[in-house]
């Protein structure tokens, strides 16, 4: 039977229809994919030290790794704030609930696209224009790779480290190091990658107009050379506190490993788990992580370990969903 013709009402009815499994394609399949990897890590694990292994948790290193949360926390945020003060006043306390509840969407949704709605809640705030709230998120988020791209590569360097895997997110970080430069001298007259992106994106007259704020913003930035320097060193030192953090994890289940071995594989771990295959990253941050410390870590204390890193998700997470609500009803307003 031929098909309906497509400006006819069947063809719109199959249309809608397409476009609805479609969606629910999209929503369904990033759940089975996380379950269906943590089932057969946990089938692959011996379950009895596992869970002898988080009973018996040190619970100095496991207090050590949780009261990261402060500094780490305090530290983005304040850093966020520093971008914005020229342009505009965001009290601390805004920027934390902010934060947070970003974070919680970034528990749903792959490759942490939840925290471009802290542009939205930015703005509905009333603290500052789109496109200026969007170029800030941007750029907290090119920072935080790059920053998490330097202490990989610094580790990569001095721990002994070197396999293929390691040599080609080496390569990854490099590229990564020169597009954050590529971003930062967007007020450059010899820069036209932005004005010539934002003609492209004509039909898309919000995307067009944070684009074409870039360079404004990159060059009010680069007005104050002091604290443009200081946000962009912030970034890798928060990535150190990061490190630290999954460090205490690590001696919370006696799982001997050195420090700058953490350097060196974790953040390929978590590059992994920016990947959009899988919900906020699980399984596919956990099976990375014992697949790169298989030589030092038996898989049943590694997945425990993983475990405990996924709190750095989901503490915060659990925190922002009590504050999403009234970021929304802003929003809404």
């Amino acid at each position: 039977m031929a098909d309906p013709p497509p400006g006819s009402s069947d063809g719109r009815d199959a249309g809608a229809s397409d476009a609805r499994r479609h969606s629910l394609t999209r929503r369904v399949l990033p759940w089975v994919v996380t379950l269906g990897i943590f089932a057969l890590i946990f089938s692959s694990i011996d379950r009895d030290l596992f869970w002898a292994n988080l009973l018996d948790a040190d619970p100095v290193a496991l207090a050590a790794g949780l009261l990261m949360f402060f500094p780490i926390i305090s530290g983005s945020v304040e850093r966020w704030r520093w971008m914005l003060h020229d342009h505009a006043d965001l009290p601390f306390r805004t920027g934390v609930k902010i934060f947070l509840a970003a974070t919680s969407l970034n528990s749903v949704v792959p490759s942490k696209l939840g925290d471009l709605g802290k542009a939205v809640f930015l703005h509905n705030e009333g603290i500052t224009d789109l496109e200026r709230a969007s170029n800030s998120v941007l750029l907290e988020k090119i920072l935080d790779l790059a920053g998490l791209c330097t202490v990989f590569l610094f580790g990569f360097m001095v721990a002994d480290v070197g396999d293929p895997v390691t040599r080609f997110v080496a390569a990854f970080s490099i590229a990564v190091l020169a597009g954050t430069g590529v971003y930062l001298t967007a007020h450059r007259p010899w820069n036209r990658l932005f004005p010539a992106a934002a003609r492209m994106l004509g039909r898309w007259p919000t995307l067009r107009s944070i684009l074409e704020d870039s360079p404004r913003f990159t060059g009010d930035l680069a007005a104050r050379p002091a604290r443009l320097i200081a946000i962009v060193l912030a970034s890798p030192l928060l990535w150190v506190l990061h490190m630290a953090q999954i460090y205490f994890f690590f001696r919370a289940l006696n799982a001997d490993v050195p420090f700058l071995l953490v350097f060196a594989l974790t953040p390929v771990a978590i590059l992994v788990g920016l990947l959009p295959l899988s919900i906020g990253g699980m399984g596919t941050r956990d099976a990375a992580l014992v697949a790169l410390f298989l030589p030092w870590v038996p898989p049943s204390t590694m997945v425990g370990v993983g475990l405990l890193i996924s709190t750095r998700y989901w503490i915060p997470s659990a925190f922002g969903v009590f504050l999403l609500p009234a970021l929304l009803r802003s929003k809404a307003d």
